[in-house]
């Protein structure tokens, strides 16, 4: 979340890695490049593996094997549960502010408030709305 105005909605999604419709091998636990991650977006050519410190690596698909890696799991589980969020759908971020999915990117999405603001929200940030 930021209170920058200068962030407008084309730098917000710029900042989240781009619109996309699919995340592919997204929760996958890789090792590419000499570094392990998860797979947070993937298609047939590339994958983006968060290798922590919310950074981002794009690797070729063929070059990210996956591996196990307890201690990657609960980054592994949010890239999964972002992956299922569908664009329209009601989510709650930061553990309590609600809003309605308006726009997925690579490496989070885009989220409006019922009063009108919009939110960038990276993947990790995101719970289901339970009711």
């Amino acid at each position: 979340m930021t209170a920058d105005p200068r962030l407008t909605l084309a730098r917000a999604r710029e900042r989240l890695g781009g619109r996309v419709s699919s995340h592919g091998r997204a929760g996958e636990i890789a090792r590419a490049a000499g570094e392990m991650g998860v797979v947070v977006w993937s298609d047939e050519a590339s994958c983006d593996l968060w290798i922590g410190d919310d950074r981002v690596r794009r690797v070729p698909s063929g070059d990210a094997v996956a591996v196990e890696g307890a201690g990657l799991a609960s980054v592994a589980a949010d890239a999964r549960a972002f992956a299922r969020l569908e664009e329209g759908q009601d989510v709650v971020f930061d553990e309590s502010i609600a809003g309605r999915l308006i726009e997925k990117c690579r490496w989070g999405g885009l989220v409006a408030r019922a009063d009108g603001r919009i939110f960038a929200v990276g993947f990790r940030r995101f719970a289901h709305r339970t009711n």
